[in-house]
């Protein structure tokens, strides 16, 4: 990883791949451990693409891994803002495996009217499942693509504060 000179355009941070931020949370500013400071390999996913994914589920699954365009960064995220987005991708995953389980389990247990509301509510949650996972688990995101630049979202404004004071 390089450390290279990063620019803030407004709520965003602009930067190259494989650009290594200084060792503090990107949501609360404040130092983080070795621990926290870890690689980050971002795709970018246009928002129409995103629109595309939601109606046709089955790119939910594919697109993320085919893209191209990527940014490889290093950054911190501390233990708190952590654990929240742990705990959305496990609801997401609770969705995935209970669309799964519930038809075959309330079927199995003789109760078919349940069988019936969970095999027709299995798409809804499987693909929202998929969906939470894929497009909403993750703290920093690519909002725009030029060139060999990349608008990172999800950084607090403080640490954006503190990047501009440190560059400028």
């Amino acid at each position: 990883m390089v450390v290279s000179s990063q620019t803030i355009d407004g709520k965003y941070i602009v930067l190259t791949d494989r650009t290594a931020l200084p060792t503090q949370c990107v949501r609360k500013n404040q130092p983080v451990s070795e621990r926290e400071y870890r690689k980050w390999d971002l795709p970018w996913i246009p928002i129409w693409l995103k629109i595309v994914m939601l109606l046709c589920p089955i790119l939910l699954i594919v697109t993320p891994y085919a893209v191209r365009q990527r940014c490889r960064l290093k950054a911190g995220l501390s233990r708190g803002v952590w654990f929240r987005y742990f705990l959305l991708k496990l609801a997401a995953g609770f969705l995935i495996l209970g669309s799964l389980v519930a038809p075959i389990a309330y079927a199995a247990a003789d109760l078919q009217q349940w069988a019936i509301v969970a095999a027709a509510l299995f798409p809804f949650c499987f693909w929202g499942g998929f969906a939470i996972l894929i497009l909403f688990s993750s703290p920093l995101s690519i909002a725009k693509v030029e060139g060999d630049l990349f608008w990172i979202k999800g950084c607090s404004p403080d640490f954006l504060e503190s990047l501009r004071r440190s560059v400028g």
